[in-house]
């Protein structure tokens, strides 16, 4: 997923739509703000006033229909913007990546905050790629329900997830993350901190993060406080060892892997050692290169490939990743756990010892 834009929220006028609760139903479509008008020229916009007859159970999809004169869940402008969706009306567009569109919304029917500041949203809409993989993004949601909030790592936020959006909260002062420092010593506290974070997921999940981000930004970014926190929970971005290695408790639900999309990546879904090793290493390679300028890599071009099936993976992991290394960290990483399982997290929590020592 594409880094966010830093700085504060510029906020906009939230719609102030208040005199109806957005959980209670509309008994009548004459209920909805704003139809008076449109029901005036009911020949006009009768499919709308047909989308609210079908709708009157969801207020703030009502709201968000009358007030862009535009039936469905999902409305674009001219351009092909995303201005609503689910409720959400949207502030601000602040990444695009191959998974979907993040977005900074509002939502209808809500009242402000005490401090009179509208409580903003970040909504990720998933494209046809993202949502091929949303039953894994469904999976984790799940079975980090069933931990304790106080087991839960602080840098793991939780999230809303639907069939085709996510969405959590944003905090009292709308505060969005930021960029990780380009300073070297912190990043790899940072990349310290993500092998912890790993190491948890494998031990109390029996799942973990390989897509750290190359191209559209890092997946992982810091708060108001500095703190590391992970900013990417698409379901193609995570995969899980099996369910006879999952710890007590714990369920992976997969179904039939028919989708096209899906069979176009065999090295997604279903943990694989030497692929989660070559997708660290090109990760440290990559912005350990950007960060130098003057050093060229194809990093970012190895990670897609190695996606797509086994040969292709240990091809490149066999002859092409051990020759591409320019970072003597990225070098160590290599030759020292080159032959670990990378599916246990034990290796995960030696990983991590090694970087920060």
């Amino acid at each position: 997923m594409p880094s966010f834009k830093s700085g504060k929220l510029h906020i906009k006028s939230a719609v102030n739509e208040m005199s109806h609760k957005e959980d209670v139903p509309y008994n009548d479509i004459r209920e909805v703000p704003g139809v008076s008008s449109i029901l005036k020229k009911s020949q006009e916009y009768s499919e709308l006033i047909d989308f609210l007859h079908n709708n009157l159970d969801k207020p703030r999809l009502c709201v968000q229909a009358v007030r862009n004169l535009q039936p469905g869940k999902v409305i674009r402008n001219e351009q092909g913007d995303l201005v609503a969706l689910h409720g959400f009306f949207v502030n601000d567009t602040i990444g695009k990546g191959k998974d979907g569109s993040t977005l900074v919304c509002g939502r209808y029917l809500e009242e402000p905050q005490n401090n009179k500041i509208p409580q903003y949203y970040l909504v990720k809409s998933l494209s046809t790629y993202g949502q091929a993989y949303n039953f894994m993004s469904q999976n984790f949601v799940s079975n980090l329900a069933r931990k304790e909030k106080n087991q839960i790592p602080v840098e793991l936020d939780i999230i809303n997830v639907k069939s085709d959006i996510h969405y959590r909260k944003l905090d009292e002062e709308n505060q969005l993350y930021v960029e990780s420092s380009g300073d070297l010593q912190v990043w790899l506290g940072h990349l310290s901190t993500i092998a912890d974070l790993n190491y948890w997921l494998l031990k109390n999940m029996g799942c973990c993060f390989w897509d750290l981000g190359f191209v559209n930004g890092k997946n992982y970014m810091v708060d108001k406080n500095k703190k590391l926190k992970w900013v990417d929970y698409g379901g193609a971005g995570i995969v899980y060892v099996s369910n006879l290695k999952s710890p007590k408790g714990i369920k992976w639900d997969i179904p039939h892997l028919y989708d096209p999309v899906i069979q176009t990546k065999e090295n997604l879904i279903r943990a694989n050692s030497k692929f989660l090793m070559a997708q660290f290493i090109f990760h440290m390679e990559y912005w350990y290169c950007k960060r130098q300028k003057r050093k060229n890599t194809n990093a970012e071009l190895y990670s897609s490939n190695i996606q797509t099936n086994t040969r292709v993976l240990a091809e490149i992991v066999d002859y092409i990743l051990p020759n591409v290394l320019q970072w003597d960290r990225s070098k160590y990483i290599y030759d020292t756990f080159r032959d670990y399982d990378w599916t246990d997290c034990l290796t995960w929590k030696r990983i991590r010892d090694n970087i920060r020592g």
